[in-house]
């Protein structure tokens, strides 16, 4: 699923940290839309975040629980066109930012579906998975070889549902 095809204006990131991943995909959508609003929320503050939010228009950065009044209602304020949780990795956490944004967003990519470390996010990717059709569903999961040799385990990966 090519995201550049997909003409995404709208933009929330549960869970952004130090904002690597929220920084380069709202850069990577700007070059095929202009972007009406982006949200990013993370328990901690990161002064890279701070500064690359307060420079662009448009985009808000929520220093908050995602369980917070003030997330949820940020994050149920509008459709998103794309939402990405990579939040609190927990079955319940998870599960909580599912249940908060999937009837707001058009797109939602959650991060980490196939990780061993993270079995919370499998078992949401797993329901999420179970109640849409296969068409409505991808998953990017490709691991190094050398990775799953040395550790007898998978990491990462990213799911993507459409919610539309």
């Amino acid at each position: 699923m090519s995201l550049s095809k997909k003409n995404i204006k709208s933009y929330a990131e549960i869970g952004c940290r130090h904002g690597g991943t929220f920084i380069i995909t709202l850069e990577y959508l700007k070059r095929f839309n202009p972007i009406e609003s982006a949200l990013a929320i993370d328990i901690a503050r990161s002064d890279i975040m701070q500064n690359y939010c307060h420079s662009h228009e448009n985009t808000k950065y929520l220093i908050s629980s995602s369980r917070s009044e003030e997330s949820i209602s940020e994050l149920q304020s509008r459709q998103w066109d794309l939402v990405l949780i990579d939040g609190d990795h927990s079955t319940e956490g998870c599960l909580h930012d599912y249940i908060a944004t999937k009837n707001h967003a058009k797109y939602l990519a959650l991060h980490d579906v196939i990780s061993d470390a993270c079995v919370g996010v499998k078992n949401i990717w797993n329901l999420i998975t179970s109640i849409l059709p296969d068409r409505k569903t991808g998953a990017f999961t490709e691991q190094y070889d050398e990775v799953i040799t040395r550790t007898g385990k998978k990491f990462l990966g990213l799911g993507i549902a459409i919610l539309e």
